[in-house]
């Protein structure tokens, strides 16, 4: 009924609360909608930290491992402790974790490999482990097999923005894979979505009831940086005292729609102010990208500085962040931009719009945290993104305006702290009975 908290499919689903209005979880709210049965301190304190297995197709260096290493290393460590298991080998990503977290890797042998799932389950029986985190199609099957093959209490199920792992796939693969997400989600104990916009996506590609799936925005660190790093990296550019930075850090991929960005460079430095431009990442896209730069009167002014660990260091320099892309759930990088206090301009994908537009269209409420702290263009819209960026670079006060809103609503809404509580609110109302049982000696 509307308005009452449901079971989500068959399973003893962790249940959530609706809008009694839209039947729906409201969006933004959904995390703070999990019902969890909080667990008394003296019984935390009796036993031991509850043992996590996470389970990643990889560690390749990813938005998904990289959210799943900020989980890790957030948890309590006097309530839980945490196995990494990657299905395949240990990639770059694996510096990412520290030692508090233990590394597996499977060594998955390509295309099906039968024995994983007996391998697997011997890990997670072995390790005692109390409950499993899948994240991804990759891992949502080798999850619901080896957990019921070594009893293990609960499962958590996530999905990080490509339902299916593949959205291109199509007749009977693509149909396969649906009947095969549905029986897993359905033996999973709660399914939980990075954003709204991948929840949207798995209900349509999947075929799941909206009210079934929970939301739980990623969160994103201050990223560290010291008092030098502004400087630094704009001489290491050759910026001028006075010069704007426009930049963007990510994979250079067709999806990023970069060549759009390096397009408009010329248009941005139409008028008065000196305008750079910097991409931040590597991928197969780079060489096209540095040809269609070559391109430009203003030519020397794109730079492709590569891969780097600087985060912090390169969102020091810039006073504008942008994310162009065609497809995306909500993207990292914006989220830290925002962290670092930029104003950004997007793409109407994904749930950007929701991130950056503001929540309130009363003058008294839609101040600080709720106002806008960025500007939205539709997909694929060079003109429009060439307007955005212009306005912004012509106005410093409103980029200082929408920069501190984005500070704000990064602190409120996607910290880490506010991501790992979620999660271990979760996880903890998932495992109550069994914690209940073990604090009786039963």
């Amino acid at each position: 009924a509307p308005g009452c908290a449901r079971k989500a499919f068959r399973r003893g689903r962790t249940q959530v609360a609706t809008d009694p209005e839209t039947n729906s979880i409201p969006a933004f709210m959904v995390a703070k909608s999990i019902q969890t049965r909080r667990v008394d301190p003296s019984m935390q304190n009796s036993t031991s930290p509850l043992r996590i297995a996470y389970l990643v197709p990889s560690l390749d260096v990813g938005g998904m491992e990289r959210c799943v290493a900020r989980l890790v290393a957030g948890l309590d460590p006097t309530r839980f402790s945490a196995l990494v298991v990657s299905l395949t080998e240990l990639g770059e990503a694996s510096r990412w974790f520290d030692d508090r977290a233990r590394l597996l890797a499977m060594h998955k042998q390509p295309g099906h490999d039968p024995s994983l799932f007996w391998r697997l389950a011997g890990v997670l029986r072995e390790q005692r482990i109390d409950l499993v985190h899948s994240h991804n199609w990759g891992t949502l099957l080798e999850a619901v097999v080896a957990r019921r093959c070594a009893r293990v209490k609960a499962h958590v199920h996530a999905e990080h923005g490509t339902v299916l792992g593949d959205l291109g796939v199509s007749g009977l693969k693509r149909w396969l894979r649906r009947r095969a997400s549905q029986w897993g989600m359905e033996h999973s104990n709660a399914v939980v979505c990075v954003s709204d916009a991948t929840r949207r996506k798995l209900v349509e590609a999947c075929g799941v009831a909206y009210q079934d799936v929970l939301t739980v925005d990623n969160g994103v660190p201050v990223p560290t940086t010291r008092p030098a790093d502004r400087e630094r990296m704009r001489r290491s550019l050759g910026l001028g005292e006075h010069a704007l930075l426009v930049g963007s850090i990510g994979r250079l991929h067709e999806v990023k729609n970069f060549p759009a960005l390096v397009g408009i460079v010329d248009q941005l430095n139409a008028g008065d102010h000196e305008v750079h431009l910097a991409l931040v990442g590597d991928g197969p896209e780079r060489d096209a990208l540095a040809a269609r730069a070559a391109t430009l009167v203003h030519r020397d002014r794109v730079h492709l500085p590569g891969e780097s660990d600087e985060v912090g260091a390169w969102l020091s320099a810039f006073d504008v962040y942008v994310n162009c892309s065609f497809s995306e759930g909500v993207s990292l990088g914006l989220l830290e931009a925002m962290a670092m206090g930029l104003p950004s301009v997007v793409t109407r994908v994904g749930d950007h719009a929701q991130v950056v537009t503001a929540r309130s269209t009363q003058p008294q409420v839609a101040d600080g945290a709720d106002a806008a702290c960025g500007s939205v263009v539709e997909p694929g819209d060079t003109e429009g993104l060439a307007t955005a960026l212009k306005a912004l670079i012509a106005d410093e006060p409103y980029r200082r305006a929408l920069g501190a809103n984005a500070c704000r609503r990064h602190r409120r809404d996607f910290s880490v702290e506010r991501m790992v509580t979620h999660y271990q609110e979760l996880y903890e109302s998932l495992l109550s009975p069994h914690l209940t049982a073990r604090a009786s000696g039963d």
